[in-house]
């Protein structure tokens, strides 16, 4: 269900206006981002109103500062500095054991071994009377990371972590002449959605998605997290990488979806070659990601899903690492058109905020 280019298309001309609501990214007027909240949840400035009734007066420099925290378009909510939230959230992260794998290798899609990708999740979703599926990723016990566009006007019927081929229960392989059998799927039937703030369904701004699970899931050798770009060195890896894998249960060719989890490399491209790919329609933010070429691409069934790559500048260890959620391209994939992604690493605060918060 990858948001094809002729939606995206449909808001060429159109400017986003937004009252940012509660829980909104926002930028302070002293330049440093934060989060658009009721005065009472912002700590520092609650503290200052605090200090005021004591005094009967604010401090020069507490007037500034709270001149400085309007929060655009509401009379109601501040834009609060939250670093602490921030960290706290990027250090859940970092403290977790992700990323890890077995094979490294990998139309261009080819079925991956059992259990190599541990991380993905398959996501169904209730659309009236009919569903479709979308991928997503495991990024911690209690979170899974997927694109905001996968719940346009639809609801989450249900989740699988550990799956591999989704017509057996469970999988199984024959690996150096024995019968290896992976844990059975982990089937989850509600979660909490957050789409991003700011997503813009017809544009597909900001799209990107965090599913709270109803409870801790048990990691094992079918079902773990996989590590985000967690700081800017990772971050930076996303723009320099000449290559990335894409997964999921998306078409292999178009009109046929996958029931085995597939993965294809991807190559990395700038996003000039993408802008003209597209003919310049585009307006593409150094928020996306561009990747894909005529025979290796994302496609159809594959959005939410993971772009990512093997590094060794995780904590100085080798982790696969996810840079991009699949996000639109065009409807006939591998038709010379890239594919686009939400790039992870410019949204990594809203992430860590949400699951220190959440």
């Amino acid at each position: 269900m990858r948001a094809s280019l002729l939606i995206f298309a449909l808001t060429l001309a159109t400017t986003l206006q937004l009252s940012l609501g509660q829980d909104v990214s926002c930028t302070r007027g002293d330049g440093k981002p934060g989060y658009c909240m009721r005065k009472s949840q912002c700590p520092k400035i609650s503290n200052m109103i605090k200090q005021r009734r004591l005094r009967n007066s604010y401090t020069p420099e507490e007037i500034t500062y709270i001149l400085n925290s309007v929060c655009p378009g509401s009379k109601e909510l501040v834009c609060c500095e939250d670093d602490e939230k921030v960290a706290e959230g990027l250090q859940m992260l970092r403290d977790q054991e992700c990323g890890v794998f077995s094979f490294a290798k990998t139309f261009g899609g080819s079925e991956v071994e059992l259990m190599s990708r541990p991380w993905m999740v398959y996501l169904t979703i209730n659309n009236n009377s009919t569903t479709h599926m979308c991928g997503g990723t495991l990024i911690h016990k209690r979170y899974v990371l997927t694109a905001a566009h996968c719940f346009n006007g639809r609801t989450l019927h249900s989740m699988r972590l550990g799956e591999h081929n989704l017509l057996t229960e469970p999988d199984c392989k024959v690996k150096r002449g024995r019968m290896v059998c992976a844990p059975r799927v982990v089937h989850i039937q509600r979660g909490q959605i957050f789409q991003h703030e700011e997503f813009f369904k017809r544009a597909l701004a900001h799209d990107i998605a965090l599913i709270k699970l109803p409870q801790d899931v048990v990691f094992t050798n079918s079902v773990r997290p996989i590590c985000l770009p967690v700081n800017e060195t990772l971050q930076e890896l996303a723009t320099t990488m000449d290559k990335f894998f894409v997964a999921g249960w998306g078409h292999v060719r178009p009109n046929v979806p996958s029931t085995l989890l597939t993965e294809t490399i991807v190559p990395n491209l700038n996003m000039t070659d993408c802008y003209n790919s597209f003919n310049g329609i585009s307006p593409l933010t150094t928020s996306l990601l561009c990747a894909g070429d005529v025979r290796h691409d994302s496609c159809s069934g594959d959005s939410g899903g993971p772009l990512s790559h093997v590094t060794e500048l995780y904590n100085g260890v080798q982790r696969f690492v996810q840079f991009g959620i699949t996000s639109f391209g065009s409807p006939k994939c591998g038709d010379h058109h890239p594919g686009v992604y939400t790039k992870v690493g410019s949204y990594m605060r809203w992430i860590a905020y949400k699951i220190a918060t959440k």
